[in-house]
């Protein structure tokens, strides 16, 4: 008591610290085992760990809490400054929560040291029901490894909240550890968040992908609700210097890898879909192949932050940074005025297809534009509209430099709405694109061709055009080998 400073309810407690190491080295082994008895009242539990805890064996655990009754009241975990936790296993898990007396109780996990998930198929945090968790950063290094499974009876943030930080792939694999899915050195499939019930989960979140990833995911919502929130005056994060500062805004960073993605909202076979919904930062700031948000079998997701990719120095190759697929899946841009795309390569920067929507509607037209793709060898679209899928862009300003076009609106059903917006094209193709059945809405909207650009086919044969106009429709050319139409 007197080294930890901690003093329970009626100055009862149960005090535990480790300064040794500890290696779990059989499958199935458990470090330390919390269950509690209906004798035991209002007492506070604090278990600390200052050296080194390392879940070697398949499926082992450092810490496993099971609470069995609905009496024990207090638990508080902790890895403190100087501690390590290392799942190394496979499938080993650092600290999991379980059973259903959880929410009679109050439970904290808070990390101030280092934690790494370096076994393939491991877990930082497996949790259920009415806890408190506070962490630094966890490092996912394993592939299929995942950082916070929030899964059985729901988590909610009540009043204490949440706040979880992960890195995903931020240093080279160790291949005897993690590696299963072929690459030696990428965290493959690695999942920062996977929201898998049917309640509802609250946290403030950071997390970050990096170089040495590849098909991870930083929020997989497979059903119910998750709300990444933003922060509160106790959320703190360490700066360059290792210093505490305030955390100002939750933040999904796609910074480097390949074929990663930010946000997934799907369904778990006849069970509801999932809906994300993020207020704070989501963005691709490197890598290759990368998305920021897919909606997918009906699941929904809301952005209502700043939506980001690239910089105007710094174009990200191959993105598709909004891909929506599938009847009543919907990605909702809430806050488009903060919008910006800076894409190359074979880059499409909003995909809707099989009847799912796309909603990213501004108020006002910006001065510069929000989508700007520099493609090649004929490849990058602006907005792409397929079988059935719809697209509300209003009042956004395209620019595509050698790609193959600006708006495409393909098969029955598929819908673009471009009133009001700007666009340029300056390429060999069509800056607007229909198939004669996929519509486009371009009232009130500019048209600037360059190059050998062509605006967009008219058919005279057809009873009604696809394409629509006002008054207010205007096509300037700034190139002697544009066709208008």
């Amino acid at each position: 008591q007197t080294y930890s400073g901690i003093k329970g309810q009626d100055n009862t407690e149960l005090l535990f610290i480790n300064k040794g190491t500890v290696n779990l080295n059989v499958a199935n082994t458990t470090y330390l085992f919390t269950t509690s008895h209906n004798q035991g009242e209002f007492r506070t539990n604090y278990i600390d760990n200052e050296g080194t805890i390392s879940a070697k064996g398949k499926e082992s655990v450092i810490i496993k809490h099971t609470p069995d009754t609905a009496k024990g009241r207090g638990w508080i975990y902790s890895n403190s400054s100087s501690g390590k936790m290392y799942a190394d296993g496979e499938g080993s898990v650092i600290m999991g929560w379980a059973y259903k007396y959880l929410q009679h109780g109050r439970a904290a996990f808070i990390n101030a040291g280092e934690i790494k998930v370096r076994g393939k198929r491991a877990v930082g945090i497996f949790m259920a029901d009415d806890t408190n968790p506070n962490n630094t950063t966890i490092d996912l290094l394993g592939d299929r490894s995942m950082g916070w499974v929030s899964q059985n009876t729901g988590v909610s943030a009540g009043n204490g909240g949440y706040f979880v930080q992960f890195n995903i792939g931020n240093e080279v694999q160790d291949a005897t550890l993690g590696e299963s899915e072929g690459d030696g050195t990428k965290v493959e499939k690695a999942i920062g968040i996977l929201q898998d019930h049917s309640s509802k989960t609250d946290t403030t979140a950071v997390i970050k992908i990096g170089e040495h990833s590849k098909g991870s995911i930083g929020v997989y919502g497979r059903q119910g609700i998750l709300n990444i929130t933003a922060p509160t005056a106790k959320d703190k994060i360490l700066d360059s210097n290792n210093q505490e500062k305030a955390l100002t805004v939750s933040e999904i960073d796609l910074q480097g890898g390949a074929d990663n993605i930010g946000i997934v909202a799907s369904k778990d076979g006849t069970k509801p879909a999932a809906e994300v919904n993020v207020t704070g930062d989501v963005k691709i700031s490197g890598g290759t192949g990368q998305k920021i948000a897919i909606a997918e079998k009906g699941g929904k997701i809301n952005l209502k932050g700043n939506v980001m990719a690239g910089t105007n120095v710094n174009f990200v190759k191959n993105a598709v940074p909004l891909y929506a697929t599938g009847e009543h899946s919907t990605i909702t841009v809430q806050n488009s005025n903060k919008f910006e795309f800076y894409l190359s390569g074979n880059s499409t920067a909003a995909y809707a297809k099989d009847k799912a929507t796309i909603n990213m509607n501004r108020t006002t037209l910006p001065s510069e534009p929000t989508i700007h793709i520099k493609g090649e060898n004929g490849k990058g679209i602006g907005l792409f509209a397929k079988d059935g899928g719809v697209i509300n862009a209003q009042k956004h300003y395209i620019k595509v430099e050698n790609g193959s076009t600006a708006i495409s609106s393909i098969g029955a059903g598929s819908n673009i709405d471009f009133t009001g917006g700007k666009l340029e094209y300056n390429g060999d193709g069509y800056a607007v694109y229909s198939d004669g059945t996929g519509k486009i809405d371009l009232s009130d909207a500019e048209l600037n061709l360059h190059g050998r650009s062509t605006a967009f086919d008219v058919d005279l044969g057809a009873s009604t055009l696809p394409t629509k106009l006002n008054s207010g429709t205007k096509i300037k050319v700034h190139s002697d080998d544009v066709i208008a139409f």
